[in-house]
């Protein structure tokens, strides 16, 4: 009776120890679940932010564009306005640098993309070099959009936010006085 006791004891305790592990798993499963996902950005323009000394955009069918003297922004057509400095950077921080979800390489349909008559642009300069991205059509699905830089053959999908960002007229530009 001793042996078959200790067997069963061996039997009971290895039942404990599974079914110990079983929810310890589980709960590790439903920790690691919740956890956000990491998230790749690819890099398309690497440019920071006070590097920039000149961008343009459109919007509602107006061309804006933007010089920058001495750290201060100013309305290229009009320097005597007096420009929202924060609200600049936080436009042009959506673009500097500008990355992307995903890159689609070797494109040759733009139209599937909504690229072949781009929607919106959006064009800034470094003392170096200039670049020019072009909006694309939205993925209501995905709530993202299609833009790419410099008429390449690559397309990007991007957030909706380094556009809408840019929705913004000079009104909305302009320092406000309080």
């Amino acid at each position: 009776m001793g042996k078959q006791f200790k067997q069963l004891l061996i039997l009971l305790l290895v039942l404990v120890l599974l079914i110990g592990g079983f929810f310890g798993i589980k709960q590790y499963n439903k920790v690691q679940s919740k956890k956000p996902e990491e998230i790749t950005e690819i890099t398309v323009i690497d440019v920071a932010l006070e590097d920039i000394v000149r961008f343009s955009y459109d919007y509602e069918e107006v061309v804006y564009t933007f010089v920058k003297e001495e750290d201060t922004w100013y309305y290229e057509e009009d320097k005597a306005i007096s420009l929202n400095q924060n609200s600049i950077k936080a436009m042009l921080n959506r673009v500097a640098p500008l990355t992307a979800k995903q890159k689609l390489t070797d494109v040759t349909d733009m139209i599937q993309y909504g690229l072949d008559e781009p929607s919106r642009w959006i064009e800034y300069a470094t003392a170096q070099e200039s670049y020019r991205i072009e909006l694309g059509d939205k993925n209501s699905v995905a709530s993202i959009y299609y833009m790419r830089k410099n008429s390449e053959d690559t397309v990007y999908v991007v957030e909706p936010q380094v556009f809408t960002v840019f929705e913004k007229d000079l009104e909305d530009l302009k320092e406000t006085v309080q």
